[in-house]
């Protein structure tokens, strides 16, 4: 059995809670709805259909080209369930009650699945624009995207000779590649000289074996192989000695969940607390430069969207928030808008007590009655 609620609130769900009993469900059961119990399905102005219909009659003539050959129920609602988060302000989500395996029902052959493959396919002489999970070296300073502040900031401290500095940040989050491809090429363009090095299995021999000028800055990479790859404690504490009494820049970069391991050395926990220079993970703008601009220096695109976020939704506004003059105030019209701002509330969202004019009261912003634009498929 399958169930499409397409219009107002979701409210066949409770007939599919009273249907759906064991029988039901051996067999398999499926409710997709346009949104929530409590809320309403929402059309554009101008628009014969809900976004909800809309999007599934779409869906169905054009298909997906980024999806399955076949439409199945799931794909629908993951389909549908983007395409809301992905309006601005973001539009109710849909439901979905599944039992069985009535989510990989096929409701159609996906009409864009060949255009798909064929939009997917680069050219042959176009060459991969990223590098996957190599770090980057000092030669590829130019290709390093997404951490110019980071690099700048790092490049300042270290820069300033203050003692040690330590990047301290999660495996994976790009220390190698910020020290190599960010802070090396950068110092070298102030004249300042870069010397690095892995502590390994005998770090105060690596040391000793360095070729370094005096006014070179050392970097550690991986500091944690020191209690990773050195088993010692009587070459461990050297080496830390000669780290933490350095004359010349020392930079250290150690992975955060040896954190506790450094605490346990003094000197180490010195530097922490003087030198810490945490690196987190890159922000919303940093992620999109450095997925779409390798793509562009190839000659390749993105499918729209695809590096865009799904939006938040907006939270309703306090009861004492007045609306711009010139801005209607209604939910309906308020949909429409974008971004969200003062007195518009996203669709499906609650406002306050005395908020929303009542149904037979026309809106002071479009004239019409709030009957009148709740709209069905």
């Amino acid at each position: 059995m399958v169930v499409l609620d397409c219009c107002h609130a979701g409210r066949a769900g409770n007939a599919v809670a009273a249907v759906t009993a064991e029988a039901a469900r051996s067999a398999g059961s499926y409710l997709l709805a346009a949104v929530g119990g409590s809320e309403r399905a929402w059309a554009p102005p101008g628009e014969p259909r809900t976004w909800f219909t809309g999007g599934l009659v779409a869906l169905l003539r054009d298909g997906d080209p980024t999806g399955p050959p076949w439409i199945t129920l799931h794909h629908a609602w993951r389909h549908l369930d983007r395409a809301a988060q992905l309006c601005s302000p973001p539009l109710p989500r849909p439901r979905r009650f599944a039992a069985g395996n009535a989510d990989g029902l096929v409701l159609a052959p996906n009409p864009g699945y060949e255009r798909g493959q064929a939009e997917a396919e680069p050219p042959a002489d176009v060459p991969c624009p990223y590098r996957g999970l190599e770090p980057f070296t000092p030669d590829d300073a130019a290709d390093f995207l997404g951490r110019a502040d980071t690099t700048g900031e790092l490049t300042d401290r270290v820069a300033a000779g203050s003692g040690p500095v330590v990047v301290i940040g999660a495996s994976g989050s790009g220390k190698t590649s910020l020290l190599n491809a960010g802070l090396d090429p950068a110092l070298r363009e102030r004249g300042v000289g870069v010397v690095r090095m892995t502590p390994g299995a005998r770090p105060t021999e690596t040391w000793a074996d360095l070729e370094r000028p005096d006014d070179a800055v050392l970097v550690v990479d991986q500091f944690e192989e020191l209690f990773t790859a050195c088993d010692d404690d009587a070459e461990r504490r050297p080496f830390v000695d000669l780290v933490s009494e350095s004359t010349a820049p020392v930079v250290l970069a150690v992975r955060a969940d040896f954190y506790p391991h450094c605490l346990a050395y003094p000197a180490l926990r010195q530097a922490l607390t003087t030198g810490q220079f945490p690196l987190g993970p890159l922000g919303l703008d940093e992620l999109r430069q450095v997925i779409e601009e390798p793509a562009a220096r190839v000659g390749l695109g993105l499918e729209a969207g695809r590096s865009r976020p799904p939006p938040r939704r907006s939270t309703p506004p306090s009861a004492t928030t007045r609306t711009p003059r010139g801005r209607c105030s209604c939910a309906w019209c308020a949909s429409a808008s974008t971004p969200t701002t003062h007195g518009a509330r996203s669709p499906g969202t609650r406002s306050p007590p005395d908020a929303n004019p009542p149904k037979s009261r026309p809106c002071a912003g479009c004239g019409t009655r709030s009957r009148d634009r709740t709209r069905a498929s």
